[in-house]
């Protein structure tokens, strides 16, 4: 009989253990959850089962239903209670209410002295796990995350809390070895699947490391007190005592690496989403806990630092090809994340806030070389070759380069993603530089090398100060740790600060998702995900989600509001070495982001010539893309650029009795470009430019101020308008350029200079433009084959006729340009000893353009209504009366009164060989104020005074003109 009684109890406890165990264990863990920390909510585990020898805890059904916003039914009774009767019953359930309130309150203190009996037993507990893992997913969501450990080592304890109003913290602290967290497939998942970008092992891993510190620190909060407590900290401030505090401590160590990308997010947002789901509705602000309630947790701090070096591989996927961005990082490297737990009157947020050491980072594309960044000053270095085309060998690459360094650069932006969905949305960036420098690199293979490397080490330079100097004299001593001059770097570029703003408007669009599902609607998918449990069917075809447009409707993107892209440049007092590869550099950097060049093209890859055209179409061809007109937004570009205070050296190679290289000095110089979808409206405008040259030749002390000459424009406008023209392109293609129209207009340039002097000026524009033009290294454009005005190769155009050898034009070969030049008047001495040529052009018109006429293409027109050429000359019999007659200025003449001495001046004038013209074929001046000294007045054969230019003096331009006050016009 107690065989029977035993056999019966063990098959009962088999049973109970293996099918209702579990279900009753986590009915009681569901009960005290919902019990004590759900509201608002419903939590229900539907199985729990613990197995100590395996080290598993398995939950078999997990469901959380969230309060959403509907209706709420409720059922009105009519009652005839009078208005006392039911104050009655509002008492009583008001004191009903106060006896569970009451008991609440003495359960909770009993368990907290309960809770702190057993921690004074147990004040520490330790755990040692081997080979441990814990999974977090079921078979809804399409990645299970996986964290993998070998070897751990926690210690659990008490300590004191941050606060004194908390009762104590509790703290974690774990070594982990050889620990792993990924992203694995859920096993019996049917929706669809997107595959990672890569395996490693049994999924894709998100980080991995030898060794890492966990430390998990979080307090027990306590009770808000009856009054308001105010802390008192060492140094004598008084605060209000902080929140309860929370959060996790990692450190790693070595082996440690980081994997993620837009893949990665998209699983962590699926489970997010399922863990925590959303209710639907708006967030509702978190009241403050009110006296007797217990504090609440602010925010969830997250601090990751490595105490080794590590990796960070950033994975893109894009038609099934896999591309990487590898990120090395130094040690002391760490990441802060704070996570908002409350909802305040102006919502939340989540801080994150880094500092990465030693950066250095490359790509898995041909080019590999992306960023090397060091946290002293910054070096940013750029490929400026032509057409884009990139030298991808390991060593000795032949690339030009132009670097930005600096002592500071200063990057801040606002992201403000508060609206689903908005109108618009506007992002701001502001970059701000200190000390910055622009150098340049020219490759070895470049005749050109040589030619800057020269100048730059035998140019002579006039400084701020005056003073001339070697150009090896101004290397300054800052750091580089690439663009070194012994490398071949030149540095052409100074700027104090520079400050830029970029301001973006842009139109959203709704967000079809990543393949595949973009391409499949919100039916299908349903339909895919409740296709294993129906009965199956005939295959039904998917509807056509592309939007599809009449054949004689053609969408217009102009009828849609512009994005708009706002960018506003300013820099300051700059110094600049006028090299002509610096110039060159800039239009082929311009041209490969902007331009049509934007994709580049190893150097190494040998272009395959296409014998048979119809091979070449068909390897030509690519997928048609599903569009929707809103995705053809037109975009409108403002540009502002402003630059003070230039100080540029026309740079040339000078020997050891060469003057320096000629100045140019100008005050403001702006730039302003407004580019519409039909057209591009742009100038250029220059303050009054003064350029100061000099020469070796030694004079007599009487002509030695004309030992420095000088030349000043007025003024610059350059205004260019390009009309563009989308009549026969596709919505996907870009607009054609049909109009090209170009206005220069140019002010008055005068000045005074001898010939060697303006020998040194055309020394200088002529390796200008040789450095510019440089025809030598110029390079062929990959495309072998030009594209017509119609989007399509020359050779592929239907409207090419090969026999008689017609070939359909280019954008480029039937644009109509027109090119206008404006000069107002040319006022130039050419003095010597005892000798000036006075040349006057006045106006000066010259248009061209590709278009002049039915019988001519193209064609120059020009207008000089009025060419004006003086020379005066002394004679010998006047010399001597200047022997001693001395200036005091290097420019004009001197400050001295003009007094007149009429009967020496009339004797003078009789005595020339060559006399002036009559007064009335010369141009009407103004007479000035003051007038010339007579010395002077002799020398040029006037009798009457001259219109002057009055320059306000500036503190720099005093060490090149001794007196810049008064500058006669006639002489400068």
């Amino acid at each position: 009989m107690w065989l029977m009684i035993s056999l019966i109890i063990t098959l009962a406890w088999v049973v109970y253990i293996n099918f209702y165990n579990a279900r009753i264990f986590g009915m009681i863990v569901t009960k005290i959850i919902n019990r004590w920390y759900i509201t608002g909510a419903h939590f229900r585990l539907g199985s729990l089962s613990i197995t100590p020898i395996a080290g598993k805890i398995i939950s078999e059904l997990y469901d959380k239903l969230e309060k959403t916003f509907g209706l709420s039914p409720s059922i009105f009774i009519p009652t005839d209670l009078s208005a006392e009767e039911k104050a009655k019953m509002k008492e009583n359930e008001m004191n009903l209410e106060n006896k569970r309130q009451n008991a609440f309150e003495k359960h909770k203190n009993s368990e907290a002295m309960n809770a702190t009996t057993w921690r004074d037993l147990i004040p520490v507990i330790k755990i040692d796990i081997c080979s441990g893992r814990f999974v977090f997913g079921n078979r809804l969501t399409p990645t299970t995350l996986s964290i993998s450990m070998d070897e751990a080592h926690c210690t659990y304890s008490t300590k004191p809390a941050a606060c004194q109003l908390d009762k104590f913290m509790h703290f974690v602290k774990a070594k982990v070895e050889n620990s792993k967290v990924m992203f694995a497939p859920s096993p019996k998942y049917t929706g669809l699947a997107d595959e990672p970008p890569r395996y490693m092992g049994e999924g894709f891993v998100v980080m991995m490391s030898n060794f890492m510190d966990l430390y998990f620190y979080m307090d027990e909060p306590g009770v808000v007190p009856d009054e308001p407590v105010h802390l008192t900290l060492a140094n004598g401030d008084i605060i209000e005592p902080p929140p309860p505090q929370w959060g996790i401590e990692v450190k790693c160590g070595k082996g440690t690496d980081f994997s993620y990308g837009p893949w990665a997010d998209r699983q962590r947002d699926h489970l997010f989403k399922f863990f925590f789901p959303s209710d639907w509705e708006e967030m509702q602000v978190d009241e403050n806990p009110k006296a007797g309630q217990l504090r609440q947790y602010q925010t969830f701090e997250v601090t990751l630092c490595t105490f080794k070096e590590a990796t960070i591989d950033i994975l893109f996927s894009k038609d099934k090809e896999t591309n990487a961005m590898h990120v090395t990082i130094g040690p002391g490297s760490s990441v802060e994340v704070s996570l908002p737990w409350v909802t305040h009157a102006d919502g939340y947020q989540t801080k994150i806030s880094g500092q990465l050491l030693h950066v250095e980072a490359t790509t898995s594309l041909q080019y590999r070389s992306l960023a090397d960044v060091l946290l002293k000053e910054f070096e940013l270095l750029t490929l400026s070759n032509e057409y884009n085309w990139i030298d991808c060998s390991s060593t000795n690459q032949e690339n030009n380069h132009l670097a930005f360094c600096g002592d500071l650069l200063d990057l801040s932006f606002v992201l403000p993603f508060d609206d689903f969905l908005p109108q618009t949305v506007e992002l701001k960036f502001w970059i701000h530089g200190e000390g910055l420098d622009l150098s340049m690199y020219i490759p070895e293979v470049s005749s050109t090398r040589s030619i800057v490397l020269a100048i730059d080490d035998n140019a002579k330079i006039m400084t701020r100060g005056g003073e001339i100097k070697n150009r090896p004299e101004l290397y300054s001593k800052k750091w580089r740790k690439i663009c070194q001059r012994s490398s071949g770097w030149v540095d052409c570029w100074s700027v104090n600060i520079i400050a830029l703003s970029i301001t973006y408007v842009y139109h959203p669009c709704p967000p079809l998702g990543p393949d595949p599902q973009a391409d499949i609607t919100t039916p299908e998918k349903e339909e895919i995900l409740l296709s294993p449990m129906r009965m199956p069917s005939k295959k039904r075809l998917s509807p056509n989600v592309n939007w599809q447009h009449n054949e004689s409707y053609k969408f217009d993107p102009s009828s849609l509001p512009a994005d708009k892209v706002t960018v506003d440049l300013e820099i300051g007092s700059s110094v600049m070495l006028a090299y002509g590869t610096v110039l060159r550099n800039f239009i082929n950097l311009k041209e490969n982001i902007f331009g049509e060049d934007q994709l580049f093209t190893d150097m190494e890859q040998s272009n395959v010539k296409m014998k048979d055209p119809g091979n070449s179409i068909q390897r030509n061809t690519c997928p048609i893309k599903k569009r929707t007109p809103y995705s053809n937004q037109p975009l409108e570009v403002i540009v502002s650029v402003m630059i003070h205070d230039i100080q540029a050296h026309l740079m040339k190679n000078c020997n050891e009795n060469d003057p320096p290289c000629p100045v140019i000095l100008i005050e403001r110089l702006g730039f302003e470009m407004n580019k519409r979808y039909t057209e591009t409206e742009l100038q250029v405008l220059v303050s009054p430019s003064y350029l100061i040259t000099s020469d070796t030749l030694v004079r007599p002390n009487r002509d030695k101020h004309i030992n420095q000459g000088h030349l000043l424009l007025s003024a610059v406008q350059v205004r260019g308008h390009a009309m563009f023209s989308n009549e026969g392109c596709a919505l996907d293609e870009d607009t054609l350029e049909y109009a090209w129209l170009l206005e220069i207009q140019l002010g008055k340039l005068s000045g005074k200079l001898t010939l060697p002097q303006l020998f040194n000026i055309c020394v200088g524009l002529e390796t200008f433009i040789l450095l510019t033009m440089d025809p030598e290294n110029c390079l062929k454009s990959p495309k072998m084959i030009r594209n017509c005005h119609h989007g399509v190769p020359t050779n592929q155009c239907p409207q090419t006729n090969e026999e008689n050898k017609y070939k359909c034009p280019s954008c480029e070969d039937i644009k109509y340009t027109m090119t206008r030049v404006s000069i107002d008047a040319i006022d130039i001495y050419l003095v010597e000893s005892g000798t000036a040529l006075h040349t006057w052009i006045s106006p000066i018109r010259l248009s061209t353009c590709n278009l002049h006429g039915q019988r001519v293409k193209s064609g120059i027109s020009g207008l000089l209504p009025s060419v004006l050429l003086r020379l005066f000359m002394v004679n010998n019999g006047g010399s001597g009366n200047l022997t001693n007659s001395h200036s005091n200025t290097n420019t004009t003449g001197s400050n001295r009164s003009g007094r007149a001495r009429k009967d020496g001046m009339s004797t003078y004038r009789s005595d020339l060989e060559i006399h002036a013209p009559d007064s009335k074929a010369l141009p009407k001046r103004p007479q000035s104020s003051t007038e010339l000294s007579d010395d002077v007045r002799r020398i040029h054969g006037l009798a009457t005074p001259l219109r002057k230019i009055t320059i306000p003096p500036r503190p720099e331009f005093r060490h090149y003109v001794h007196d810049v006050s008064r500058i006669d016009e006639s002489i400068l």
